[in-house]
C-alpha cells in the first residue's frame, strides 16, 4: 500500500482520483545536516511530492534551494494550486482507469502528469487489480490523447496479493516473479507520450540491501522491454513497516541513485488511504531534501 493519505472521491466518478495530500503542518526550518549523513549525490532528480506535503516541509525558498535542477512533479488536489514559488509539475494521482480517464478528458489546464495508482483496495476496480497489464495501456493509449501529458505507471507490490504466485512468496518477490515492472515498461514502451514507471518499494526501505536488490531487478525488468524509460522508487517518511531515520533514508538513495531517475517521496498520515502509517513527518522529508542537494 502507498503510503500516503487521499481526499475524498471527486462527485459523479465511480472510483475516486487518488491524491497525495497530507494535512498542512508548520513549516521547518533546518540547520546543517552531518557531513557523514551525505549520499554524495551529484545527479540531478526527479521528484514526486505532494503540494500539502511541500507546503509543511519548508519554506518556498528552501524548497526550491532544494530543488534546483531537479525536475518535480507536485501532486494536487483536482483544480487545486502547486506551492507558489517553486518550478513544478502540476500532477494528479488515479486510483483507477475511470479516474485516470476522467483526469485526461476534464483535467483543465495546466495538468501536465498524471500518476496511474493501482492497488489492492477499494479504490482500484477488482477488475483492474487482477489484469494491471490491460489496465495500463488502457490509460497509456487515452492519454495519448493529450499532448505532452506525462504517464507515471506504479503498480504497487500489494497486487500480489490477488495475482497468481509461488505460495510462501513475499509481495516483493512475486512482484519481481510475475514481473509487474516489466508489463508497466512494456506498456508505455513505443507510447507517444513521455513516462516513468514507479516502483512501490517503501515497504523494503528499513533495509537498505533488500530495497536495492529490489529496485535493481525491477529497473532491469523495465529495460529490458523499455531500454530507455526512466524509473522512480518510492520512499516513504512514515511507512507501515515502520518509522525510517533519516540515516536509513540516505542510505536507500546511495544504493539506487545510479539506477534510478528520482523518487516518489511519501510523507503520509495514517487515515483511510494509509491506515497503518506512521506519524506525519515533514521534517524528516525536508531534512532528506537537504541532504541530499547539499553536496551539489
Amino acid at each position: 500500500m502507498v503510503s500516503h493519505p487521499r481526499p475524498p472521491a471527486l462527485a459523479g466518478l465511480a472510483c475516486a482520483v487518488g491524491i497525495l495530500l497530507a494535512a498542512c503542518g508548520p513549516v521547518v526550518h533546518l540547520g546543517s545536516v552531518p557531513a557523514h549523513h551525505r549520499p554524495g549525490v551529484s545527479k540531478r532528480l526527479t521528484w514526486i511530492v505532494s503540494a500539502s506535503a511541500l507546503s509543511a516541509m519548508a519554506s518556498p525558498a528552501e524548497l526550491s534551494s532544494w530543488l534546483s535542477g531537479d525536475r518535480l512533479l507536485e501532486i494536487v488536489s483536482p483544480g487545486g494550486r502547486l506551492v507558489p514559488g517553486i518550478s513544478a509539475t502540476t500532477t494528479i494521482s488515479a486510483d483507477s482507469y475511470q479516474a485516470a480517464s476522467s483526469v485526461v478528458v476534464g483535467g483543465g489546464l495546466g495538468v501536465g502528469a498524471l500518476i496511474y495508482d493501482p492497488e489492492h483496495w477499494k479504490f482500484t476496480p477488482l477488475a483492474e487489480q487482477e489484469n494491471p497489464f490491460a489496465a495500463e495501456k488502457l490509460v497509456v493509449a487515452k492519454a495519448t490523447t493529450r499532448p505532452h501529458l506525462t504517464v507515471v505507471l506504479a503498480p504497487a507490490l500489494d497486487l500480489t496479493s490477488v495475482l497468481p504466485s509461488s505460495p510462501g512468496s513475499t509481495a516483493s518477490a512475486a512482484y519481481l516473479q510475475l514481473a509487474l515492472a516489466t508489463d508497466a515498461g512494456r506498456a508505455l514502451a513505443g507510447a507517444q507520450v513521455p513516462g516513468f514507471v514507479e516502483l512501490q518499494a517503501q515497504s523494503l526501505e528499513l533495509d537498505s540491501g533488500a530495497y536495492a536488490a529490489f529496485v535493481h531487478t525491477a529497473v532491469a525488468q523495465v529495460h529490458s522491454v523499455a531500454p530507455n524509460l526512466p524509473v522512480l522508487a518510492g520512499l516513504s517518511t512514515a511507512p507501515s513497516v515502520g518509522m525510517p531515520s533519516l540515516k536509513q533514508l540516505l542510505a536507500d538513495v546511495r544504493e539506487t541513485v545510479g539506477k534510478v531517475a528520482g523518487y516518489w517521496l511519501n510523507v503520509p498520515r495514517p487515515g483511510a488511504y494509509c491506515p497503518s502509517c506512521g506519524a506525519f513527518d515533514p521534517k524528516l522529508a525536508a531534512s532528506l531534501l537537504d541532504a541530499i542537494a547539499s553536496p551539489r
